[in-house]
């Protein structure tokens, strides 16, 4: 994980990348748990700096942004709510259908960026790294920002909902 407290560019990213790589190099042995990092910011992410984020594999988190897997982890709650009953709107159920489609175009669009997919462990001394093909990261970026904003409006839907007798 990386705090940084200015607003950040994708140097920062690609220093903290450069890092985790030689970490897990000295250490293969972390590739056989499910490695999540992130670069958390105070201030929102330069274009570039998110697309390095969402290209390389590194979790962005930052005012109004949320991680992949928080967006994954709101959206179940919102189905369980849904699975117990609360009644939502026919507009909010269509946003909600999307969003979750939405999220699932993501998930699968980054599945080769995750460390755990990228990287494996040969031995005690030697990692091995796949290439990833080239993706439209600035567009993704974009994608994850709008889920963001999304996620918002669906949870105040829900809350509202939620608080009705």
């Amino acid at each position: 994980m990386k705090n940084w407290q200015i607003p950040s560019n994708k140097n920062e990213v690609i220093v903290l990348f450069a890092k985790l790589v030689d970490y897990l190099a000295a250490n293969p042995g972390l590739l056989e748990r499910e490695l999540c990092p992130a670069f958390i910011s105070t201030s929102t992410f330069e274009p570039h700096a998110l697309a390095a984020c969402v290209g390389l594999g590194i979790h962005p988190i930052a005012p109004g942004l949320r991680p992949l897997p928080l967006l994954i982890d709101y959206a179940r709650r919102m189905q369980a709510e849904m699975d117990r009953g609360l009644r939502i709107d026919t507009s909010t159920a269509q946003l909600f259908d999307d969003h979750c489609a939405q999220i699932n175009a993501l998930t699968v669009a980054l599945e080769e960026t995750w460390f755990s997919t990228r990287f494996g462990a040969v031995s005690e001394s030697r990692i091995v790294v796949k290439a990833v093909s080239p993706l439209q990261t600035v567009q993704l970026g974009q994608e994850m920002q709008t889920l963001s904003t999304n996620c918002s409006a669906l949870l105040t839907q829900f809350r509202r909902q939620k608080a009705r007798p």
